[in-house]
């Protein structure tokens, strides 16, 4: 892939201006993480970090970055209060020793904004490996303390997109393109209620009502959702999801934090994706169509963010609504950057040597960090146990060259959060197992059972295939990158960011039933392998996937 280089504030050559903000990718080479920010992990006794705590840290941390040069421009606290002590009770009998100890702590990340930082990129990973190594070793090894205010680790502030461009991999699985029949008479249905229903006729199907989903991700305005609902009142979609009565309720970013992610975009993606959010919306309420839907904006107008904008997303998911609302299900239909395997980058993109050796220094980095792991256990852990774990899209790494599946992305790879892979439309088998389905080319591995055999493996459902007619056709507001007019406020889109939605949608609809007695998504996740109706279970590991297959009609 090409990379152009129009901004010669960029070069790494150049030693004046110290670099504020991240730029658009496409204007830059390094395309992993924020080169201006890092991230600290810390536990404390109390539910907040305090004034002087945090005066405290400074203190401390101040000299550390001194000794390599940089300097701290500002500090900001998210804070997550300790585990409820009756939840940690209920789910103790799943938890390792460090799971148990982590899950009784309240933590925070602090971001921490440098002065001063490297204009190479690569040193600010060494940055981050010396202060690591800084720690006493139990707290390397373990990290999980029990001291009144503990450092357990720094990070990169990794990004979050839809698309992985570390180094031009990936993307969604294609580019939204339009659906040109009836606006009023779309086939958007999905035969959820047909596939849930149990093998002597019974159904474990429920519409949703009394289930909450939270979608972190992108984000229409308000006025424009407003204007959709005014516009396009034949919109079957549209009429019950909008409006004073619809289903979704909107949580956009803060002016302050937009104009913070406000420039980085995709290389091969290069879009407004505002619609993204809004046609996972569009699929659950498909599926669900009484459940309550919140769509938080963690991602900019192009489909990235990072590590702080999605915890900023979490902790308002966590206060305004797990705390209060009994059943709930969180849908992440992205990905962290960080690279687990080779080709979660690909030096053949790399269109230079410095390019290239950046990245063999990202991936040295991810084999042995371990901090980054442990912040995203920390922030989503907290969900499982609470029985209200997480789906995340496994990512859009494939290549039709690869022998074998791509590995999951963070935080689909994650032990307590379900990853979604993708099947095309056909449903294309084998012939040698009916139950096996092939996923779709982009799709990356959605995941394994656990060790303990509790059910928290990744599932094959559908994602589709790039092209019109052949992905998941869903509500989309906006105009087509490129292209047409958008006439009949559909689309066809494919990615694994779309086979979350129906998991997460899937697992919503038991949950609402109330014949099912299920109160948590685990033990709605073990309903539908329990029924012998619903998601196939293949067993066959790295090649073939347990499987959720669903048709659009």
């Amino acid at each position: 892939m090409a990379r152009k280089d129009r901004d010669d504030d960029h070069d790494d050559d150049r030693d004046d201006d110290q670099k504020r903000h991240i730029a658009k990718m496409p204007n830059r080479k390094y395309g992993f993480f924020r080169d201006d920010e890092v991230t600290f992990l810390v536990t404390h006794d109390q539910d907040q970090v305090s004034d002087e705590q945090l005066e405290e840290f400074e203190r401390a941390i101040g000299p550390r970055l001194q000794e390599q040069g940089v300097g701290i421009r500002k500090l900001e606290v998210i804070s997550f209060p300790r585990f409820p002590a009756q939840e940690y009770e209920q789910c103790r009998a799943f938890l390792s020793k460090q799971e148990a100890r982590r899950s009784q702590s309240a933590f925070s990340i602090i971001k921490c904004d440098l002065e001063n930082q490297p204009r190479d990129p690569a040193r600010l990973v060494e940055l981050v490996e010396a202060l690591n190594q800084q720690l006493p070793p139990e707290q390397r090894d373990d990290g999980g303390l029990d001291e009144r205010f503990t450092l357990e680790g720094t990070s990169l502030n990794w990004l979050t997109s839809i698309a992985a461009e570390g180094s031009g991999t990936g993307g969604p699985g294609g580019k939204p393109s339009p659906y040109t029949g009836s606006r009023k008479n779309a086939p958007y249905c999905f035969d959820i209620r047909k596939q849930l229903e149990g093998a002597r006729g019974g159904s474990i199907y429920g519409d949703g009502s009394g289930v909450d989903v939270v979608i972190l991700d992108t984000a229409p305005s308000a006025q424009a959702l407003v204007s959709a609902y005014k516009e396009w009142t034949d919109h079957p979609l549209i009429s019950t999801l909008l409006g004073p009565r619809g289903k979704l309720h909107l949580y956009p970013a803060s002016y302050d934090e937009l104009l913070r992610i406000r420039c980085t975009s995709l290389n091969e993606h290069d879009y407004r994706m505002t619609d993204h959010g809004l046609f996972i919306a569009g699929i659950i309420h498909s599926i669900v169509p009484e459940a309550e839907i919140h769509l938080i904006e963690v991602l900019n107008q192009y489909g990235v963010g990072d590590l702080i904008s999605f915890t900023r997303g979490l902790q308002i998911a966590r206060k305004q609504i797990l705390e209060k609302r009994p059943k709930c299900v969180v849908n992440c239909s992205w990905f962290l950057e960080f690279p687990r395997e080779d080709r979660h980058y690909r030096l053949a993109d790399c269109v230079e040597k410095r390019e290239a050796d950046f990245v063999k220094k990202i991936h040295t980095f991810s084999k042995t960090d371990k901090i980054t792991r442990r912040m995203l256990e920390y922030l989503f852990n907290q969900f499982f146990l609470w029985g209200k774990q997480a789906v995340a899209a496994a990512g859009n790494d494939g290549r039709k060259e690869d022998k074998d599946r791509v590995q999951a992305r963070y935080p689909a790879a994650l032990k307590w959060v379900s990853g979604a892979g993708a099947l095309p439309r056909d449903l294309p088998q084998d012939g040698s197992n009916l139950k096996k389905y092939l996923p779709s080319v982009f799709s990356n591995l959605s995941e394994s059972p656990n060790s303990k055999g509790v059910v928290t493996q990744g599932v094959l459902t559908l994602g589709g295939e790039e092209g019109e007619g052949k992905g998941v056709l869903g509500l989309y507001i906006g105009e087509f990158p490129g292209c047409c007019r958008n006439d009949s406020k559909w689309a066809w889109w494919s990615g694994t960011s779309f086979a979350a939605p129906i998991l997460t949608a899937t697992i919503a609809s038991v949950l609402s039933r109330p014949g099912n007695n299920v109160n948590t998504t685990q033990e709605a996740v073990r309903k539908l392998y329990g029924t012998g109706a619903k998601i196939i279970k293949d067993g066959k590991g790295h090649k073939q996937e347990d499987a959720l297959p669903v048709k659009q009609s």
